[in-house]
């Protein structure tokens, strides 16, 4: 489809950004030549409220802006005070509250009281559930409550309703006793499913014969916040309101919301029928309320596109062979009828259209054509690939900066499949960054049939973490179909451990909020829907890190919270390597949040877990946007292939990456996806889709070595300072934790921690590592025997509470032939941190183990049990030990180097730091190594070697691509063209495809190799006289 971008401001006249006031216009020209063929237009609107700078973060504006009642206070009309409350409504579903809390001490129980408030109201009408009241919500003392507790809904309630109509200021009065238990009073101004204006004077609360308990309606007050209201959905300074003229004559009213990111935007579509020359559009800001601010604009374009009988938006690069084949249309007349591939549709409506072509065989360069009966247009697909489908997924969740409505959601969806980002789609509906207050079902209705004709598979990562927007959120019968994945929440490692355990704390929000919130917000999100935990007037965050004394209680605590946090969320995604605790908190799918942590390591962790808990996929969420700056950089772009390829590498079924695409933000960069820095990423993720696309990834992964995560181990590479983040010094990060990192054996380039570069020295960070032994698997202790036995060699290093079951699975594993690495602190039977080993009194698994008397050995035993090996440090020191590290980092390489000797019977790679390798044995008896060098910082080959039989050979690894090498029985192939796959091989022949051809490099076990060409298309080719 034909498309265009005019800017036409900044101009050569208007050079710099345009500040509008509240009720001024803004006038600026653009001109239209005359088409070749039909064209329709849209505007394209870049600008912000005039709000501080400094505000426009991830923490600063929907706190600091969003939660005042500020913008409806008004001087104009009061009942005889200085402020009224004035809330202008237009029949909206979400709740627009003012809260005001009070504690035990603020009142008097048994005690006469009157409550009242002023109110007017202008043509005020109430919808079915409607309301428009001031309510004083009374909380009784109750067992098992805090006193000053109330999340809960209020146990009785003074309500003062206005009266529908139109009516003058009248005051509103109740009285009451107070009930002897009462703890705590929340007073809420309330206005919801209505319409037209409600106003209300200050509410006052007089005992009898005394002084008014309630602070008048005023600005915010600094220094005695527990006076400040707490506002939602009561500020308007964020939404800009807005009437556009084109040449004179009203054409669209909107809103724009101004997002915690810089530089916003709006598309608006123009008046069809645009003829040819100058136009004039004015924009007129509209704000009566008294606290309005301006409008800065920054550019305004002229979108111009393809209006003919029909469009065609997007079609496949790829396509899959022997499956239909959809391609995104668009008509703009009624009745139109397109026919190609002996397929005929008729579309009845101007719309955007999904049409299914029939399946295709595999081949290269697949033209296609379609035809209306006013044209003709063809498109070319670059490879029909063979394969059946391997079940991994890419998207991105860029959608986080969509408004929830139909038009948005559907310019979203044609840039996201024109643009080829995945086959599936992110969605996260959030106020702070696409000014989504409330679920809009005919967004969902409109967009879903879409993605189902699209084969996109879609899931809904569940937010409501600030008021405005708490449930904006679809439920899972909206969101039904064959392609829905599910909801996920997110980051809940985060609130119940690295996040930290802060108090909510008045001077940021008013006390209510954590109660309000969390009662009310959608469950199974980023924020948690729990009572928040009272440590005296205050609330802890999410939970409270006083209450377990040892790691049994703090792991069986997390677990809860999780539980208890999970609503009806099955998915989950966070950065830690946790992953277990959430499967047993009820999670069936998990996913690691990456790039701003150790990835081969993080993404170890949940394949482990995985395992155990009998998971066969799982996902990655990329951030690719927090960890480091600059963002414009190659580096960053490259660092963002490296996540995607290692991703592939290690397994997961399903890769998302947070956003970066349509927009990137941290702090106050103002990334779109027309600016260089979201295109370098385009282009990363891009390489990497074909890749995706033109391969498929067949077999299971072959992991020789495990490191075995012990019991209640909380070692967190997210938080470096306290374990389970309890309170105290036992649980300061100690030799447990610290025995992590001896991991670097494995991975000699990760940092067990979370890693934030701003901004990044062209030098290694941490993130990615070369493996020179491949993969490792970082496993539960409770991992299945079945499982565990697939193992050569299993070490511990932190923590782990033994436990008389393990003796036996131990025993088991070394006697079928594994190799067991421990030290004296992983047969302890404690929970209590800092303390002596405890080792089992009297366990007979052990002794045939470790042999008679291993209890009162010391130093390094070495023992042949069956047809493995246990090696067992003696002494009462973990790993990290000064004394002993050296030593145990050497048995470690040791059992990592015979691991290699007896895979390389069947082909390996002897990898170092800078090259990434993974290993999938294939059910048809073939095996699939995967190379990926991740030295992002100086882009050159790095060296590896591959092992095959007594042969080796010299390989050189280029960067920013992944090399894939198959192995049969005497022969392995490495294709030197990114998109060439092979599809199946012998010793003595290839199949293999591609969209272009190259060239393959034949390797034999009897160390000879050669080059051989091949054609594009699917070619079968015989090895027999290669030489």
């Amino acid at each position: 489809m034909y498309q265009k971008r005019l800017t036409v401001i900044p101009s050569e006249t208007q050079k710099s950004s345009v500040l509008i006031l509240p009720g001024e216009n803004f006038s600026f020209g653009f001109r239209i030549q005359p088409p070749e063929s039909p064209r329709e237009y849209f505007l394209r609107i870049v600008g912000e409220a005039d709000l501080f700078w400094k505000w426009r973060q991830e923490s600063g504006i929907p706190y600091y802006i969003c939660n005042t009642i500020e913008d409806v206070l008004t001087t104009r009309d009061t009942p005889r005070e200085k402020f009224a409350v004035e809330i202008h409504a237009d029949g909206e579903d979400f709740p627009r509250n003012a809260f005001l809390k009070f504690f035990k001490s603020d009142f008097l129980p048994g005690k006469k009281y009157t409550f009242e408030c002023a109110g007017k109201s202008r043509a005020l009408a109430l919808e079915p559930g409607g309301e428009a009241v001031a309510e004083l919500g009374i909380y009784l003392a109750k067992e098992g409550r805090h006193e000053n507790d109330t999340w809960d809904m209020p146990d009785r309630i003074e309500a003062l309703s206005l009266k529908e109509g139109t009516h003058d200021w009248e005051t509103f009065s109740a009285t009451f006793v107070m009930p002897e238990n009462a703890v705590a009073l929340l007073l809420r101004i309330g206005v919801r499913k209505a319409r037209g204006v409600a106003m209300f004077g200050s509410p006052r609360l007089i005992p009898e014969g005394g002084d008014n308990l309630i602070p008048p309606f005023d600005h915010t007050n600094a220094r005695r916040p527990q006076y400040n209201y707490l506002g939602e959905n009561l500020s308007r300074r964020e939404w800009s309101e807005f009437t556009f003229l084109l040449d004179g004559k009203e054409f669209h009213r909107t809103k724009q919301f101004t997002t915690v990111c810089r530089k916003p935007y709006i598309e608006i579509p123009l008046p069809p029928g645009l003829s040819a020359g100058k136009h004039i559009v004015t924009v007129r800001l509209d704000a009566g309320y008294e606290s309005a601010v301006g409008y800065r604009l920054f550019q305004a374009d002229l979108l111009e596109e393809g209006a003919r009988d029909f469009e065609i938006l997007a079609f496949p690069e790829f396509q899959p062979a022997d499956v239909p084949c959809p391609v995104l249309l668009k008509t703009t007349r009624p009745n139109v009828t397109v026919e190609g591939e002996g397929v005929s549709c008729s579309f009845e409506n101007p719309d955007d259209h999904v049409m299914v072509l029939p399946p295709m065989k595999a081949g290269a360069k697949r033209a296609v054509a379609l035809r209306s009966a006013e044209q003709e247009e063809s498109f070319t697909i670059l490879q029909v690939v063979e394969g059946a489908d391997d079940g991994v997924r890419l998207s991105t969740g860029d959608a986080v900066y969509v408004p929830q409505a139909p038009f948005e959601f559907m310019r979203y969806l044609r840039w996201y499949v024109e643009n080829r980002v995945g086959n599936a789609i992110c969605f996260r509906p959030c106020y702070r960054w696409s000014g989504s207050r409330t679920m809009n079902p005919d967004a969902w209705k409109k967009i879903i049939p879409y993605l189902e004709k699209l084969n996109l598979d879609y899931t809904l990562m569940v937010d409501g973490r600030e008021l405005p927007g708490k449930n904006a959120n679809p439920p899972d019968s909206l969101l039904a179909g064959p392609h829905y994945r599910g909801r996920q929440a997110h980051e809940n490692d985060g609130s119940f451990y690295y996040w930290g355990n802060r108090l909510w704390q008045p001077e940021s929000m008013p006390e209510p909020y954590a109660d309000v919130l969390s009662r009310s917000n959608d469950p199974g999100g980023i924020q948690p829907h729990v009572r928040p935990p009272r440590n005296g007037s205050l609330a802890w965050w999410f939970f409270d890190p006083t209450d377990q004394k040892d790691m049994k209680g703090a792991a069986e605590a997390f677990v809860r919270n999780l539980a208890a946090a999970r609503g009806e969320s099955t998915r989950h995604t966070g950065p830690s390597t946790l992953f277990r605790y959430f499967y047993q908190a009820g999670y069936r799918f998990l996913g690691a949040e990456q790039m701003y942590g150790p990835e081969d390591l993080v993404l170890s962790s949940l394949r482990g877990a995985s395992r155990a808990y009998g998971r066969s996929g799982y996902g990655a969420h990329l951030a690719v946007q927090w960890s480091s700056t600059p963002h414009n950089t190659p580096e960053h772009a490259r660092r963002y292939f490296l996540s995607l390829a290692a991703c592939y590498l290690q397994g997961v079924t399903e890769i998302n990456t947070e956003e970066g695409l349509w927009r990137m933000e941290k702090e106050y960069v103002d990334y779109d996806r027309y600016s260089e820095n979201c295109l370098r990423h385009l282009e990363a993720h891009t390489r990497f889709r074909r890749f995706l696309q033109t391969h498929r990834r067949r077999g299971v992964m072959t992991v020789p070595v495990a490191v075995i995560q012990g019991r209640y181990e909380g070692a967190c590479n997210f938080a470096p300072d306290q374990v389970w983040n309890r309170e105290g010094e036992p649980w300061k990060f100690g030799p447990p934790e610290d025995s992590m990192n001896l991991l670097r054996v494995f991975f000699p380039r990760f940092q067990f921690k979370a890693i934030y570069s701003c901004p990044c020295p062209v030098e290694p960070q941490g993130w990615y590592s070369g493996t020179p032994y491949g993969p490792v698997d970082l496993v539960p202790v409770e991992l299945p025997d079945s499982q565990l036995k697939q193992y050569r060699a299993a070490a511990f290093l932190g923590w782990h509470t033994f436990s008389p079951e393990d003796s036996a699975r131990l025993l088991s594993f070394v006697e079928n032939g594994g190799r067991l690495i421990l030290a004296r602190p992983h047969l302890s039977t404690n929970v209590e941190r800092c303390r002596p080993s405890h080792l089992p009194e009297s366990d007979a698994s052990l002794d045939r183990l470790l042999g008679e008397g291993w209890r009162t050995k010391q130093g390094v035993l070495r023992r042949k049990v069956g047809r493995g090996t246990v090696v067992y440090f003696a002494d009462d020191l973990y790993p990290a030990d000064a004394s002993i590290r050296a030593a145990y980092e050497k048995e470690l390489a040791d059992a990592a180097m015979d691991a290699v000797r007896e895979e390389r019977k069947h082909g390996w790679i002897r990898g170092s730091e800078d090259v990434d390798f993974t290993v999938y044995d294939r059910e048809d008896g073939l095996r699939v190594m995967y190379l990926l060098n991740i030295n992002w910082w100086k882009p050159a080959p790095a060296g590896a070697e591959l092992l095959f039989g007594g042969a080796s050979f010299k390989l050189m690894v280029p960067t920013d691509e992944i090399q894939c090498i198959t192995l049969s029985q005497n022969t392995a192939v490495l294709p030197l063209n990114l998109w060439m796959d092979v599809i199946s091989m012998t010793d003595d022949s290839v199949r293999v495809q591609s969209a272009e051809g190259g060239e393959l490099v034949v390797f034999r076990r009897d160390g000879s190799s050669c080059m051989v060409a091949v054609e594009s298309g699917v070619a079968e080719l015989s090895l027999k006289e290669t030489k």
